[in-house]
């Protein structure tokens, strides 16, 4: 969240993870789901577009 202040209820949140095995990919997924009303969505950052990669090593929001 680089800009608290633009969040809404409509706003996602996407967070980078390096070198998560994936067995516990899918225990994180399921963990960062509950107690709240935000969309959140991990991003391996091996298997990022080009782009998103850009993106989180400049800190730009998507």
């Amino acid at each position: 969240m680089l800009n608290p202040e633009k969040m809404s209820p409509q706003s996602d949140i996407d967070l980078a993870v390096w070198e998560l095995p994936e067995e516990y990919l899918w225990k994180a997924g399921a963990a960062i789901k509950r107690g709240h009303d935000f969309s959140i969505d991990l991003v391996e950052v091996q298997n990022a577009k080009p782009h998103i990669l850009k993106a989180i090593t400049q800190g730009i929001e998507l």
